[in-house]
């Protein structure tokens, strides 16, 4: 049997697969046994009368529906937009960070290298948030030095969103929390 003989068959079956009810000359599907005499295989009503079988993609497609991934995706309105991306900058704050940078120790030409790579790897993570431990100057003359080393690199960073001072228990003034941008 070629396929031209099979599509023959398909056509004069009006485009329906074979099945064991619709067999030709009583023939029984490979593997299935014979059917109690006076059962059609189909699924009778209440009312005695056969129901037709539903076909299985039918079925799943009644059940599961179908999504057009073509269609364009309903606007969202302005004021929905703003609240969505608040409600997500709130869950980022309140998150605790995913990975922390102390600096205690280093000179300012080292913590830039060491924001620089620790950047590079948390974006390449795929982190959110993130916490800088700077120290509190207690041990510098004047002013902390890497607080303000810290601050402008976040300032001039484009990968760095939201920042702020550290929960006390995250090192409180000494310490800052960064949200970093996603693609």
């Amino acid at each position: 049997m070629n396929f031209g003989d099979i599509l023959e068959k398909w056509e004069k079956n009006g485009g329906t697969p074979q099945t064991p009810d619709n067999l030709p000359g009583g023939m029984q599907a490979h593997g299935s046994a014979p059917r109690p005499s006076g059962n059609s295989g189909k699924n009778k009503k209440a009312d005695g009368k056969p129901q037709p079988a539903i076909h299985p993609l039918d079925l799943w497609l009644n059940r599961y529906g179908v999504q057009d991934k073509d269609a364009e995706p309903e606007p969202v309105s302005r004021t929905e937009s703003i609240r969505r991306r608040a409600e997500q900058r709130r869950r980022l704050k309140a998150m605790q960070p995913e990975a922390k940078l102390d600096l205690h120790g280093l000179t300012q030409e080292e913590a830039e290298h060491s924001l620089d790579s620790f950047f590079r790897e948390c974006r390449q993570k795929g982190l959110r948030k993130i916490l800088i431990v700077h120290g509190k100057g207690l041990h510098s003359e004047g002013q902390p030095v890497l607080f303000s080393v810290v601050r402008s690199y976040l300032e001039r960073n484009p990968f760095a969103g939201d920042f702020g001072q550290a929960a006390k228990e995250d090192g409180g003034s000494g310490a800052l929390w960064v949200i970093l941008k996603q693609d």
